[in-house]
């Protein structure tokens, strides 16, 4: 990448063609008023990633906030570029159509660019606290150390299928679980 970097520069993913601009927000520990500030703010300065999980409980409010955006006109949805994370507590190949209905439910959104498995380990849902969400309390969380990470990477498969994410990814990964996916990922 050569000369001066702004939001709407562009990372291009070779093997995908997956365009993403360089500048992005994470909302890992932002809600209420001072996350809509900060949301309204990025958008204003050419911010065109927003990053997210379920586990960060901030879902509703970029919705909100980006509902806006396009309602005035200002922005359109193809303008910008949403990541948010299938959460431990779905991490079994059954479950993974149910987190990402939700959490668009909750972006208002029809699709996201790019869905994450979050962490390469379920967490076992009869023996944590969950609150709204199926979000964990991570007090009591017990992991599930019997998770497929092939049959449930094959789930997210189907989602770029459905057209429910443009492009799919890994979190919080080794290289042996990066390795073990890239095998069998098409």
């Amino acid at each position: 990448m050569s000369g001066k970097l702004t939001p709407s520069t562009l990372l291009t993913c070779k093997t995908t063609g997956m365009k993403m601009p360089i500048f992005g927000l994470g909302t890992f520990q932002m809600n209420n008023e001072p996350m809509v500030k900060a949301m309204n703010r990025a958008l204003e300065l050419g911010y065109r990633v927003f990053e997210s999980a379920l586990l960060y409980k901030n879902e509703n409010i970029i919705g909100q906030v980006l509902k806006e955006w396009f309602d005035s006109g200002k922005l359109k949805r193809e303008d910008v570029f949403v990541i948010t994370k299938l959460p431990g507590t779905y991490l079994r190949p059954e479950d993974v159509r149910d987190a990402i209905d939700q959490q668009l439910k909750d972006l208002q959104l029809t699709y996201v660019d790019l869905y994450l498995i979050h962490h390469p380990v379920g967490v076992q849902r009869a023996n944590i606290g969950q609150t709204a969400g199926g979000v964990a309390n991570h007090r009591a969380m017990v992991l599930d150390m019997s998770t497929d990470l092939v049959a449930v990477w094959k789930e997210m498969e189907k989602l770029v299928d459905q057209g429910l994410t443009k492009y799919i990814g890994l979190s919080n990964m080794n290289v042996k679980q990066v390795e073990r996916i890239y095998q069998i990922a098409r």
